[in-house]
């Protein structure tokens, strides 16, 4: 349609149209209500169209269709989805680890971030490498509140050996907190070895790994429920 005159823009939502732009005509822009979508008259022409008050009810798939005045009236359309989000107000917050430990204990921790939506991904790091889990890595997330936000936690339980720590005697366990591109946070802490390397018996006897990494009820907002493998009930 490159070098042929414009004869009208159309926006869409799902199947409905919301906004259309005609320059032949007076007037030009035109409004059509639709529930959830407000759209900025005086901040759309011809090549955007701009929305305001955007909740989550504006989530979904969009279309523009744009025609081309005679003799062609050659129409061609494109898609995309919008996703609304709602970010957490601050940073991951990593739980439950001690100042010191020592070899052959197991450094239990969880991660967890404010309630958003979509719930962020949350990833660990021990110094600097993404931490799979030989042993446990364990995901969670909360019910979805009434603004469909949920709260996510990850779960780690590792037992330390000397190849944990550096030369300066710290292991650093960092959480990684990202929603698509808008969101992005860190938590980062130390803990040290102690200075004895010697694990007394009942360490070893005592510090299996447990049936859950996390505290079950931490993080349910009073809900009692079953951890890990998906929702709480």
């Amino acid at each position: 349609m490159e070098g042929e005159e414009l004869y009208s823009i159309k926006w869409y939502k799902g199947q409905q149209e919301f906004f259309r732009f005609t320059p032949k005509e007076t007037p030009s822009a035109k409004v059509f209500h639709i529930e959830g979508i407000d759209v900025m008259k005086e901040r759309s022409d011809a090549r955007k169209v701009t929305l305001r008050h955007v909740d989550h009810s504006a989530a979904g798939r969009y279309a523009c269709e744009v025609s081309a005045d005679r003799p062609s009236f050659t129409t061609s359309m494109v898609e995309g989805r919008l996703n609304v989000v709602e970010v957490p107000r601050h940073p991951p917050n990593i739980l439950g680890l001690k100042s010191r430990y020592q070899l052959g204990e197991y450094l239990r921790a969880n991660c967890t971030t404010e309630p958003s939506h979509p719930p962020a991904n949350l990833t660990i790091y021990i110094n600097g490498n993404q931490y799979v889990g030989r042993e446990r890595v364990s995901h969670f997330k909360t019910r979805p509140d009434e603004e469909k936000r949920q709260r996510p936690v990850v779960g780690v339980s590792i037992k330390l050996l000397a190849e944990h720590f550096g030369p300066d005697n710290k292991l650093k366990i960092r959480c990684l907190a990202t929603i698509y591109d808008v969101y992005n946070k860190v938590d980062e802490r130390s803990v040290e070895l102690r200075s004895s390397y010697l694990v007394p018996p009942n360490v070893l006897e005592t510090n299996q790994p447990p049936n859950e990494p996390y505290d079950q009820d931490m993080y349910d907002d009073g809900k009692r429920g079953r951890y890990p493998g998906g929702e709480v009930t």
